[in-house]
């Protein structure tokens, strides 16, 4: 059975936060992380990851005080044979080292405005659409509500 978790952070850049994320990582042997609203630039998501010792990860740095989104593999267990950072998303293609089956994760921070999110529907549906391989896993934060209310 894989571990996988998606987690809106709304920010690492507090050590509790990290301290959380470290301990969550470990306590429940996460396979794949997928972390959304980092609020990290390229280089703390990195210092970050460095840290979780049997973790790799891809990276889409966060804009201003907003986004950012981080994908993490256990390497150990996975192997990255792709990657491909969208603007609202992260795609990797994951090769597990027991029985060589491929799985590939979208990590998604849908945007808040309709617009925006409505282009980022089409172009994941279009890459969703071009997957040859049936392991697809779409994880994230769709920033879909029905009412108001529910913010």
């Amino acid at each position: 059975m894989m571990k996988i978790l998606s987690w809106n952070s709304r920010g690492l850049g507090h050590p509790s936060k990290v301290s959380a994320l470290r301990e969550i990582i470990h306590c429940e042997k996460l396979e794949i992380l997928l972390i959304q609203e980092s609020k990290q630039d390229q280089q703390e998501m990195r210092g970050i990851i460095d840290q979780q010792k049997q973790y790799k990860g891809s990276i889409i740095e966060s804009r201003g005080a907003s986004r950012g989104i981080a994908t993490l593999w256990n390497h150990s267990k996975w192997n990255c044979t792709s990657e491909k950072l969208h603007q609202h998303w992260i795609r990797i293609v994951l090769e597990n080292r027991i029985d060589n089956q491929t799985t590939i994760i979208y990590n998604v921070y849908a945007p808040n405005h309709f617009r925006e999110k409505e282009c980022c529907w089409d172009d994941l549906k279009a890459s969703i659409d071009g997957e040859i391989n049936s392991n697809i896993i779409v994880g994230g934060d769709f920033n879909l509500i029905l009412h108001a209310n529910e913010k």
